[in-house]
């Protein structure tokens, strides 16, 4: 096992586009947020950026360090050169592609069993209740698949107004949810140029709702995924399901991606298959 070292003693592994842009800009400066001290999240330039030793948490914000960190101090300092950002894909699904996409999805039904315990909203992909207090916003998260079946952006911020800041963690099962669902619609492509400015403006509200209603990290990794700008691994798990690719491939993606914090790759798994099908469960049958 790696032995934990200081930033100073640390080095680069990987790091995403936006915290090398922020790092670059800040000469390789970074301080700690007011309020979450002692946490990895740190602030630079206007921007938020976090460490983090894992490349499954690699996302446009993130510095994956080569070993185990701690902090200390304020201000820290990191050396970007010679190093090449990530930057994510992103796909586009047509409307002809949609119906093999949600057989796919549903095919997943059995082997996310073999994952391990199911968390957060993730519960409900298989036909599960989420634990209290996840349970009280069911009726929320159906209105919310039934707006996107229905193609109705004003549905969906209707019905996903109460989850904005609603769970408990760092980023609250209902804002990873709902930036997930906008992240998985936004794969979808649009009809027209109304229907773009629609859902865009859906996302635009309900990121200025996240901004007064929960904190400024969550805040801003929900409009990072409303932005389809995310985890890697949501990233390949689109891929994988775009582009047909087999479904150990998009499992690989998913073991990932649900090993993130305690429910947050659950909930963002959860809410990404609900913004593309429209459906709560993968359950083969009509969503509830």
């Amino acid at each position: 096992m790696n032995s934990i070292a200081n930033i100073t003693e640390n080095t680069i592994k990987i790091i995403g586009f936006k915290a090398y842009e922020a790092l670059t800009a800040a000469g390789g400066d970074a301080q700690s947020i007011p309020g979450f001290a002692h946490t990895p999240y740190l602030h630079v330039c206007g921007e938020i950026i976090w460490l983090g030793s894992d490349p499954a948490e690699l996302h446009p914000r993130a510095v994956i360090l080569e070993k185990p960190f701690i902090i200390k101090g304020k201000l820290q300092h990191f050396d970007t050169g010679d190093i090449r950002p990530w930057y994510p894909r992103r796909s586009v699904l047509t409307a002809v592609d949609l119906p093999q996409l949600i057989a796919a999805c549903r095919q997943l039904f059995e082997p996310l069993h073999a994952l391990g315990p199911v968390r957060g909203f993730g519960a409900m992909l298989l036909d599960q209740e989420p634990e209290y207090p996840l349970k009280l916003a069911i009726r929320n998260i159906e209105n919310i698949a039934c707006g996107f079946r229905k193609d109705s952006p004003e549905h969906v911020y209707q019905a996903a107004l109460p989850l904005i800041g609603f769970g408990s963690g760092m980023t609250p099962s209902g804002d990873d949810f709902i930036g997930a669902a906008l992240f998985g619609r936004a794969l979808l492509e649009k009809g027209n140029a109304l229907d773009v400015d629609a859902w865009d403006e859906v996302g635009r509200r309900l990121i200025a709702k996240a901004r007064d209603r929960s904190h400024i990290i969550s805040a801003t990794l929900m409009a990072d995924l409303v932005h389809a700008q995310s985890f890697a691994p949501l990233h390949r798990l689109s891929e994988a399901l775009v582009h047909g690719e087999s479904q150990d491939e998009a499992l690989a993606a998913i073991r990932e991606l649900v090993s993130i914090g305690h429910s947050s790759g659950w909930d963002m798994l959860s809410g990404f298959i609900v913004g593309i099908t429209g459906q709560v469960s993968l359950r083969d049958r009509h969503s509830i």
